[in-house]
This record gives C-alpha cells, sequence and structure tokens, in this order.
C-alpha cells in the first residue's frame, strides 16, 4: 500500500501540467485570433471608410474647384474632408506598422467622364497581408498585391497620358 500513494501524486502532477499545458495552448489560439480580427477589421476600415471618403471628397473637391485634387494631404488642407473626418486619411494599418504619411495617393490625370476602369485613390504601401487597396472611379475597391505594381504603374501613366485640357489636374 505505501507505493501507490506515489503514483497518485505523480498522476495529479501530470494531470496539473495537462491542463497547464491546455490553458497557454488556448491563450495563444486565442491571441492568434485576435492579431487575425484586428488586422480584418484595419483591412476593412481602410477599404470601406477611408478610401470611399477620400475617393467622395476628391469629387466634391472636382466639383467645386473644376480641378481634380494633387493629393489627400489637399483635400484636407481646403476641408474637403472635415477635420473631424481627417482621420480616415491614414490607414490603421499603415499607421500600427509605423509607415511614413502619406498613406494614400490620388491618382495622376483624373478629369471628366473617366472609365470606371480608372484608378481614383490607392495605398502606397502593401500593408494588408502584403497587398494594397486600389479604389477605382466607379467606386470598386481591390487589394492588389506585389505581382500587380507594373500593372499599377502602368494604368497610372496611361492615366497621366491621357489627360486631356479641361477638367484635369
Amino acid at each position: 500500500m505505501g507505493e501507490s500513494a506515489p503514483q497518485k501524486l505523480n498522476w495529479n502532477r501530470l494531470l496539473l501540467i495537462g491542463v497547464v499545458l491546455s490553458a497557454i495552448i488556448v491563450a495563444a489560439m486565442l491571441c492568434y485570433a485576435a492579431r487575425s480580427v484586428r488586422r480584418t477589421y484595419q483591412a476593412n476600415t481602410c477599404r470601406r471608410h477611408n478610401l470611399a471618403l477620400i475617393a467622395q471628397a476628391a469629387e466634391a473637391y472636382a466639383s467645386l474647384y473644376s480641378a481634380w485634387p494633387e493629393s489627400v494631404e489637399q483635400l484636407v488642407h481646403v476641408q474637403a474632408v472635415s477635420p473631424s473626418a481627417s482621420e480616415h486619411v491614414i490607414c490603421p494599418s499603415a499607421q500600427s506598422k509605423g509607415l511614413p504619411e502619406p498613406h494614400y495617393a490620388i491618382a495622376p490625370g483624373l478629369k471628366n467622364d473617366m472609365p470606371d476602369s480608372y484608378i481614383l485613390v490607392y495605398e502606397l504601401h502593401h500593408v494588408h497581408g502584403g497587398k494594397r487597396h486600389v479604389c477605382f472611379v466607379g467606386g470598386k475597391v481591390k487589394l492588389w498585391g506585389h505581382d500587380r505594381d507594373a500593372e499599377l504603374e502602368g494604368r497610372l501613366e496611361s492615366q497621366r497620358q491621357a489627360a486631356k485640357p479641361g477638367l484635369e489636374r
């Protein structure tokens, strides 16, 4: 009978170690899930709110001044983006990574009657899982990765070249 007591104590210790290890694993999984949710929230905030607000402000600016803004900062300066909404010109993902502002750029060569395929606003940094948001004139927002950088630069250059007299930069 004297030998069974130490065995029972060992099982209790093993059970305790198992519970502690399980708790550590669950905590790690919760941290990972919270980080993933935060990244998704930041990307959606950028796409749904920030880019839409900047696009609307750029269109309002063009209507008011008969010219397209040259930068997001210009929209904030003339208060086409209200001071209370100026935090929307900062990408939460870029800010959390310490990237310098500006986080968004207004595409060059904007003019009246642009096709929906024209780029209106885009992110300067690949901060959403190695991708960046690109907002088109028609309001569609897409995530483009590094593999589309050449296409982005080509489209921006085409827009610059296609700019005609009238409502342009």
